[in-house]
């Protein structure tokens, strides 16, 4: 009886130990798939193998665990980089994010690959880029200056552009001056001396040819008004100096003339109030002593406009003009330059006096 009970043990302490090592092995290739769970690592499950109850019962290599035929229960059990997966050997993937991959790699199924360039040719890129070594990158702009471009060429908003003319026609360019070749130039003289007029004079004051220069040179009952020879009339005006110098600058420009009626004339008042320089401005009118002589201050304003190349002035009942000697755009600009350096040092005179004027207050 106690032989039997002694075979009896003997018998379950084999079925337990073989129990034991099929529970651990399942317990193994459990943990496998719940660490490969856990990491987020997809789990390749391999072909079930056969049944068995002993090592014996698989192939060569494999091993019985929880009546299973499986190549390894851990990773010790596969060749060297190589690891258990649920009971299969396999190589491991070479990554699993891009972040197990060197720079310029990145993760693709397991391997880490090259990746692509951004671009290969510029049409990969969108617009106002162009692909440099494989990337798409803003085209820089051709010019910033002017001194970027060629000759004849003005840099505007990033490009090189024709510099266009300064005129096409004589209209464009200012009073006196004519357009020759896309520049605005300044009208020679029609004459310098006499014998550039034929039977008229040469003004030299206005370069031009008149048909007198004063009274002498008309015939008898004709004067000399503005270079051209006009019946005597009841009241003409003598007027000095002859012209209105608009190339004094920018306005309002400021200018004194004394008018007088003409000799032997009739009709002109210096007492009168009715002064007419329009669209200038009279400021000032006074009888110069106790002589018939007008003196009249007129000025131009700012936005004041002529036509042709005379003012008319009326005074009184009586009529004379004044040449209009204007400027050209080259002596404007180089005038209003001035007049602003001059703006510029008269505020900095101020703001030097209300700086002394402060800190005195503050003493």
């Amino acid at each position: 009886m106690h032989e039997g009970l002694g075979i009896m043990s003997s018998r379950e302490g084999v079925t337990m130990k073989k129990l034991t090592f099929s529970l651990i092995g399942f317990a193994f290739l459990l943990c496998a798939f719940t660490a490969q769970a856990a990491a987020g690592i997809a789990i390749s499950v391999p072909s079930v193998g056969e049944a068995c109850t002993n090592d014996t019962s698989c192939a060569a290599g494999e091993t019985c665990v929880a009546d299973v035929c499986v190549e390894c229960v851990v990773d010790g059990d596969c060749a060297a980089g190589e690891e258990c997966v649920a009971g299969a050997c396999e190589i491991p993937p070479e990554c699993t994010v891009d972040g197990d991959c060197a720079a310029g790699e990145e993760c693709v199924a397991g391997e880490c690959v090259e990746i692509p360039p951004e671009c290969t040719v510029d049409g990969d890129c969108a617009a106002g880029e162009e692909c440099v070594a494989g990337e798409c990158v803003e085209i820089p702009p051709e010019c910033s200056v002017d001194g970027d471009c060629a000759a004849g060429e003005e840099c505007v908003a990033g490009e090189c552009v024709e510099i266009p003319p300064e005129c096409v026609v004589d209209a464009d360019c200012a009073a006196g001056e004519e357009c020759v070749a896309g520049e605005c130039v300044e009208i020679p003289p029609e004459c310098t001396v006499d014998a550039d007029c034929g039977d008229g004079f040469c003004d030299t004051d206005s370069g031009s040819c008149v048909e007198c220069l004063d009274d002498l040179d008309c015939a008898e009952g004709e004067l000399c008004e503005l270079g051209e020879c006009i019946e005597e009339s009841i009241c003409n005006l003598f007027i000095r100096p002859p012209k209105l110098n608009l190339k004094k600058g920018v306005r309002p420009i400021k200018q004194m003339f004394t008018i007088k009626g003409v000799k032997g004339e009739e009709g002109f008042d210096p007492d009168t109030t009715e002064i007419d320089f329009s669209p200038c401005e009279v400021v000032e009118s006074f009888v110069a002593g106790d002589s018939d002589v007008l003196k009249v201050r007129i000025i131009v304003p700012a936005n004041a406009t002529f036509e042709g190349d005379f003012l008319d002035v009326q005074v009184g009942d009586c009529a004379g003009q004044v040449f209009l000697k204007k400027p050209n755009a080259k002596q404007l600009l180089k005038e209003q330059r001035k007049q602003e350096k001059l703006a510029l040092k008269e505020q900095k005179r101020l703001e030097e006096e209300a700086i002394k004027a402060s800190k005195k207050a503050a003493k």
